[in-house]
């Protein structure tokens, strides 16, 4: 009876220890992927501010001066908040810096005086300050203020008083904030950075106020949040993997391919949350709205000009080119060209996407 009972303690306390040994030795070689990851995190935000390119349009602005605009300019002057705060963190403070910006903007442009071209373009510039490398929520607050500052230039265009110096300096500070603005690419980067840092900060916190894990650690994980997050973080990166492979020169059809990746997340066991998959077809449709509507403005600054230059209309708008454009911008929607008749600049009727028309005639 002992002698069976003795097998009986070994049969069944062998194959236990194995499994604790191995569940012990899973959450250690866990802790080195996530203590590996948090490296690697770290070297792609570098990486990826290194890329940052800026405008330089606040270089010997004295924003101090600026006392017809009612926000205070210090309130711009806090340094950059780390990306590794997550969503709940850095993207939120860096959309709520741009919302600031936005606000400040507004009431400006209900001063009586209109802005003038040098203090627009430093609320530009204090804007693109703000924006940093955030992620989807700060990237839509940008889009929508460069939506209001470059829809207030169609004012400044026929404004009495702007002269050939003016519009020169516009020109070239759009032709410079479009150049700094962050490429496609980089958004949805930071997107995914930011998933990944959220994550991270799940375990280190022991906290998910954001809810970015979609379940808890089960039997397949031996009950460990340090395998989970490695199995969350694994599942990001495939992701990104599958975004970044569905990309296309045609922002449509990219927008089109990552649609059923978003409606794939919903469906697959998900250990967390992406936003980066979620929201990449918003971002990539967003793109496609703020390109058409800078080029479109591009080119209305680039009317203005030649009028004050040639003391003349341009018969069409091929006219601008060489000297003005090496080649006539089209719209970056679905690259059709635009229309200017009779002191107007429109998108044709007939192309799809956003509809513009500015009366470059002035009073």
């Amino acid at each position: 009876m002992k002698r069976a009972l003795k097998w009986t303690l070994i049969l069944l306390g062998v194959p236990a220890l194995a499994a604790g040994a191995l569940a012990v030795d899973a959450r250690r070689r866990a802790l080195h992927v996530i203590e590996t990851q948090e490296q690697r995190l770290q070297g792609e935000i570098a990486a990826l501010r290194a890329k940052r390119r800026r405008s330089r349009l606040l270089e010997g602005r004295d924003l101090s001066g600026l006392d017809r605009l009612p926000c205070p300019s210090d309130s711009f002057a806090a340094g950059d908040v780390g990306i590794e705060l997550g969503h709940t963190g850095q993207d939120s403070l860096k959309a709520m810096r741009v919302r600031e910006a936005l606000s400040l903007y507004q009431r400006a442009t209900q001063h009586p005086t209109p802005l003038r071209p040098d203090e627009l373009l430093t609320v530009f510039g204090v804007t693109e300050r703000c924006f940093g490398e955030g992620g989807f929520r700060a990237y839509s607050w940008r889009h929508l203020f460069d939506t209001k500052a470059l829809d207030s230039l169609g004012r400044l265009l026929v404004q009495p008083g702007v002269g050939v110096a003016d519009l020169e300096q516009i020109r070239a500070a759009l032709d410079a904030l479009l150049a700094a603005r962050p490429a496609l690419e980089d958004v949805l980067q930071a997107e995914h950075l930011l998933d990944r840092a959220e994550v991270l900060r799940v375990y280190r916190a022991r906290n998910d106020d954001y809810g970015m894990l979609q379940q808890a650690p089960g039997v397949p994980e031996g009950f460990s949040w340090r395998v989970l997050v490695v199995k969350a973080l694994n599942q990001l990166d495939d992701r990104r993997a599958a975004l970044f492979d569905a990309a296309s020169p045609s922002l449509e059809e990219w927008g089109k391919k990552a649609g059923p990746l978003a409606r794939q997340v919903n469906l697959e066991g998900a250990y967390t949350r992406s936003n980066l998959v979620t929201n990449a077809v918003s971002i990539i449709e967003t793109e496609r709205l703020a390109l058409c509507h800078w080029r479109f403005v591009q080119v209305a600054a680039a009317v203005a000009l030649f009028r004050a230059e040639k003391r003349r209309e341009p018969g069409s708008l091929q006219d601008l080119v060489p000297e003005y454009f090496p080649e006539l911008p089209v719209n970056a929607y679905d690259g059709k060209p635009f229309d200017y008749r009779d002191g107007t600049l429109r998108t044709p009727p007939s192309t799809s996407g956003p509809q513009f028309e500015w009366s470059l005639r002035r009073p």
